[in-house]
């Protein structure tokens, strides 16, 4: 009888778990249909699991029903009860394009079989179009990165400098030439070494419009990995100096080589009084997506704003890139005939010649170029259309400048005079083109598209998504998150300490090395620098700006400490150590030793702060008299074994708003008896989950809650293609594992 009893038993288990799953699947079916969201969270609210919520625009928690200004109150009953519940007002109504939808509906597909001299193909095409009167404004630009393959100060003595000095003559000497310029801190590298006489010419060609500095911004800075106070430095440091210098203010934006664009920096552009910019990096779907629904010119609106206070206008680039072959229009082998100074043409894998412009061939490219502007419009909703010409490090030359220009020029008059195109075509700036535009917006009443949602990640074929820039060189984006903390919590220490004992000439000296230190900050922030895409020697140099920045503000805090205490205690004889982001060392001779804990936020806090200390009888007191709770732990070494010569020393810190307070170590008798470990692997544990850690390197081995999660870490590299073989990408070198559950298998990708 005991295998049938075992059966039905086995028989009956299986009945009740199959119940218990459809009892449970059927509850949250109901919950889920039946139940309203605002009745979901009255219950949440009553059981005490959501009694405090975060308020971003106060200071501290908040018990409020609705917190957020855009949120409603209202109430709902239960039994004699009424309980405040907030209903969020459904903003998707105010933007005709949510970027959340059009993620879930665009498609991504890339024609991987096509073969071309780049590896990139067109995925924005324009089979049919239509003749109509245009207005095309021609922006010459040269895109300068300060810092890629070269240095910042490289790149300005082989190419900027020279850039800006023709562009002054060039400007000068042909009254209809125009040129627009971004990247202020090479501007201000050139001004300071420039003549008189050119610095007169420029603003002079500021003032005529012909000549536009669009953006601001010290740099053209990345916009995902970015904290908007360190795009707001950058911002503050161009814009301020183009005012103070030049009396200058912009009015245009130009990000053509951010990889992504953030509605955040849409934002941060309206505040800074810019109401239109350029964009070029979207991914290739959502490109192709808004141009077959011409929705390449858009309204971007933050997400909160339903009225659209604080909307930007924008246009997006449609092509793959800002260069000339990509500029004109659809068909690349067919726009690259207009760049007439790097004479470089393919349609496919054949070479298109270049020629000048003559009597003999001014007819068949001028129909070229008035086709590609036809089928350009297309795209767009007005009739005026933007015709960028330029790439990186363009126009350094007066040779650049004239074979550009003229040949340019050749062609703008015979199509102009050709009565048949309809087509007027001249030289201008970002103004020019965006005045045209809203012009045309306001006579025709013309509707743009509002876009509500950010324009990232970013993509240019297939899979290829710009992402690991996330992740990769971590040390520099831990350096300008450093620098970014260190100069806040400088500038406020500097603040009190110059308000309270006046501006003497110490702290103008001061002042000069903080505004050098914001300036670095502006710099990192460039697309090419935080994110970690450029060369080595680059990345090199970009990390010791930041470190010395980092001194030089360190030194900044300290003497700006020093003054603020000499001024409390009536006496000179002060010295402060500042510890440069480490921790401090500290040996028993020089015991007892007084440390001064700087809060720069507006509340209070309470941390735990570390030191390195060669001795383990010590104890901490506050202003040498309240003890505090502290501990002593092994200290590391740089191999990963035990320093056994020193120990950390952590202790309990109680920081009030804005203020310095005053921590006394000193020495004791024996409070903390230490041993060493041995090796091996030891537990730190919780009612919840459970670590094991190794002594050796003391890094995390499996972690236990229920099940076991085995933990390893290793690196892995990858190349991003070779001449000749573009499509070679994500070749992996070594693997890489992650935290898995051991009941499943392990992926391993070798190269």
């Amino acid at each position: 009888m005991r295998l049938p009893w075992r059966r039905m038993r086995r028989k009956w288990r299986t009945r009740i778990a199959v119940l218990v799953i459809a009892a449970f699947v059927a509850t949250n079916f109901f919950l889920v249909t039946r139940i309203r969201p605002q009745t979901v969270r009255t219950w949440i609210r009553d059981t005490g699991l959501f009694q405090i919520r975060y308020d971003p625009f106060g200071s501290s928690l908040s018990a409020r029903a609705c917190p957020l200004s855009q949120e409603v109150a209202v109430t709902r009953s239960r039994g004699s009860q009424e309980f405040p519940v907030c209903t969020m007002e459904d903003y998707s109504s105010h933007a005709d394009i949510q970027m959340e939808a059009v993620w879930d509906s665009v498609s991504v597909g890339y024609p991987n079989l096509v073969v071309s001299v780049t590896g990139w193909v067109d995925t924005v095409r324009v089979d049919h179009w239509t003749n109509k009167p245009l207005t095309v404004i021609l922006v010459p630009h040269s895109h300068q990165d300060p810092g890629w393959l070269k240095t910042m100060e490289s790149y300005f003595g082989s190419f900027t400098r020279g850039t800006l000095d023709t562009a002054v003559d060039m400007l000068t000497s042909h009254p209809t030439w125009t040129f627009v310029w971004a990247e202020v801190v090479f501007l201000r590298m050139w001004w300071e070494g420039a003549s008189m006489d050119r610095r007169e010419k420029f603003k002079k060609l500021l003032a005529s419009g012909r000549l536009e500095v669009v953006t601001g911004g010290h740099v053209m800075p990345d916009e995902s990995l970015t904290h908007f106070a360190a795009i707001l430095e950058s911002l503050v440091q161009g814009q301020s100096w183009l005012k103070d210098t030049l009396n200058y203010t912009v009015e245009n934006g130009w990000a053509i080589d951010p990889f992504g664009h953030s509605s955040t920096m849409a934002y941060l552009l309206h505040e800074a009084g810019i109401k239109n910019t350029v964009l070029q990096r979207a991914h290739f779907a959502v490109k192709r997506e808004f141009a077959r629904k011409r929705q390449l010119e858009f309204r971007w609106r933050q997400a909160w704003d339903p009225k659209g206070r604080h909307d930007v206008f924008c246009h997006l680039f449609p092509f793959l890139l800002y260069s000339i072959p990509y500029s004109c229009g659809p068909e690349r082998h067919v726009c690259c005939q207009f760049d007439f100074h790097k004479r470089q043409c393919f349609r496919g894998t054949e070479k298109v010649p270049l020629l000048e412009v003559t009597k003999e061939n001014v007819e068949r490219l001028s129909w070229d170029l008035y086709e590609q502007l036809q089928k350009k419009a297309e795209l767009y909703r007005s009739n005026v259309v933007l015709l960028p010409h330029g790439d990186d490090f363009r126009y350094a030359t007066e040779a650049d400048w004239r074979a550009q220009m003229s040949n340019m020029q050749a062609l703008m008059d015979h199509i102009n005079n050709n009565t048949q195109m309809a087509m007027k075509i001249q030289f201008g700036t970002l103004r020019t083109y965006f005045d045209a535009v809203h012009a045309e917006a306001r006579e025709s009443r013309l509707a743009f598209p509002v876009l509500s949602g950010d324009l990232v990640p970013y993509s240019d074929r297939g899979d290829q998504y710009w992402a690991g820039f996330y992740t990769s060189r971590p040390f520099i984006k831990y350096l300008a998150r450093r620098l970014q903390s260190l100069l806040r919590s400088t500038e406020i220490l500097y603040t009190f300490s110059s308000s309270l004992l006046g501006f003497d000439a110490n702290m103008t000296s001061l002042y000069s090395k903080l505004e050098a230190s914001r300036r670095t900050l502006a710099i990192v922030q460039h697309h090419d620098a935080i994110t970690g895409t450029s060369k080595k020697d680059v990345m090199n140099d970009y990390r010791k700006k930041i470190a010395d920045s980092i001194r030089d503000t360190g030194s900044i805090l300290t003497s700006s400490a020093e003054s603020l205490v000499r001024h409390k205690i009536g006496t000179q004889s002060v010295k402060i150590i500042y510890a440069d982001g480490g921790l401090m060392q500290i040996s028993q001779k020089e015991l007892p030793v007084r440390l001064l804990v700087w809060n720069s936020l507006g509340k209070k806090r309470k941390e735990v702060a570390s030191i390195l200390i060669d001795t383990g009888n010590v104890t901490v007191t506050r202003d040498g008299s309240m003890t505090v709770p502290a501990q002593l732990g092994p200290a590391w070494q740089e191999d990963g074994a035990v320093n056994r010569k020193l120990f950390q020393l952590s202790f309990e810190m109680d920081a009030s708003a804005l203020q310095l307070s005053s921590y006394v170590i000193m020495q004791s008798t024996g409070l903390f008896p230490a041993k060493m470990m041995k090796t091996g692997e030891f537990s730190l544990s919780n009612d919840v989950i459970s670590g094991t850690f190794s002594k050796c390197t003391g890094l995390l081995q499996n972690l236990a809650s229920g099940q076991r999660y085995d933990a390893a870490m290793s690196f892995v590299s990858y190349t991003t293609g070779q001449k000749g073989h573009p499509f070679r990408d994500k070749i992996y070198y070594g693997y890489s594992v992650w935290l898995v559950k051991t009941l499943y298998p392990v992926s391993v990708y070798y190269g």
